[in-house]
């Protein structure tokens, strides 16, 4: 079993996440992304290993595609998008995103999907601190997760974000190129 906590904003899921929703149970294809912001230059082996609070550890190398100025991050076994280009195979702590609504050409969307069996769909309440003089609230923490048994109709959550955790069958998913 290859377990990646595949992260969904609330917002997306809000605005349009009933298009492709997650089901438990069920097999979910998704484009993804990958945010990071430290890393450290490795001599490893690419891949990924899920980590607490829904973070992956993630031994990659990205480069550009012939399709898409997008940086892709090759972790062997999947490719997905980056948020940013790195020289060399390096290990960052990175956050996995599920991203329909990626700044990527229509052609790379498949190519950066990965599909798997939806083992656990989870629902976290935000805990925002309030700022009304400055007219904003910050996010400070979340209330107990609550399992839910998709990301369809999430509208009424539109300010949680949820966490899938995704059982990758990385053999199928293998993008080659």
């Amino acid at each position: 079993m290859a377990i990646l906590p595949v992260w969904c904003e609330g917002w997306a899921l809000g605005c349009c996440g009933d298009g492709n929703p997650a089901y438990v149970g069920k097999r979910w294809k998704t484009p993804l992304i990958a945010h990071f912001d430290e890393y450290e230059p490795v001599e490893a082996d690419l891949g990924w290993s899920p980590m607490d609070h829904g973070d992956v550890i993630v031994v990659g190398e990205t480069y550009v595609s012939d399709l898409s100025r997008q940086p892709i991050l090759d972790l062997g076994s999947i490719k997905i998008a980056s948020k940013r280009s790195v020289a060399g195979r390096f290990r960052a702590r990175s956050r996995i995103f599920s991203d329909w609504h990626a700044d990527i050409d229509g052609g790379l969307m498949n190519f950066v999907s990965v599909e798997g069996l939806v083992l656990a769909v989870t629902r976290y309440p935000p805990i925002y601190e309030e700022h009304p003089e400055e007219r904003v609230r910050s996010l400070v923490g979340y209330r107990p997760p609550v399992e839910m048994e998709s990301t369809f109709g999430w509208l009424g959550y539109s300010l949680q974000d949820a966490l899938v955790r995704l059982d990758v069958d990385v053999e199928a998913t293998d993008s080659g190129g």
